[in-house]
């Protein structure tokens, strides 16, 4: 009887710093990938400019793919969806497969608050009613 030997998922660890000192959110997910770099160039060639984003990851296509995956997931979290079972669903989307990508943890914290807005008054201008 032959063994099957399961290659273990390709693990990282991302971590989202967009706005430099400026404390708007964090954002840290851990994923695994099981896809071959073949099945993750059929992700990226899916989408539109793909040889850009490969080229912008220096030709490494796992991570070209998992900046990719960054931006859906930092929306489900904006959108306050940052449970594992509500993250792990972008892979169900067009594009995606759910057999090759899991995230295992999501750690996703918003600190805007009302505060944070600035508001200025376009002019003084009254409307009176006809």
């Amino acid at each position: 009887m032959a063994t099957t030997v399961t290659t273990p998922p390709r693990t990282y660890v991302v971590k989202y710093d967009g706005f430099g000192s400026l404390d708007v959110f964090q954002l840290k997910f851990t994923v695994e990938i099981y896809a071959t770099d073949e099945q993750l160039h059929e992700v990226n060639n899916f989408w539109g400019s793909s040889s850009r984003r490969l080229a912008e990851s220096k030709g490494d296509i796992t991570e070209c793919v998992v900046r990719m995956m960054a931006i859906p997931v930092m929306m489900k979290c904006q959108g306050g969806r940052h449970y594992l079972s509500c993250v792990n669903e972008i892979f169900k989307e067009e594009g995606w497969c759910s057999d090759w990508f899991r995230i295992t943890d999501v750690d996703f914290h918003d600190m805007t608050s009302s505060e944070d807005f600035i508001i200025d008054k376009i002019n003084n201008q009254t409307i009176s009613p006809n």
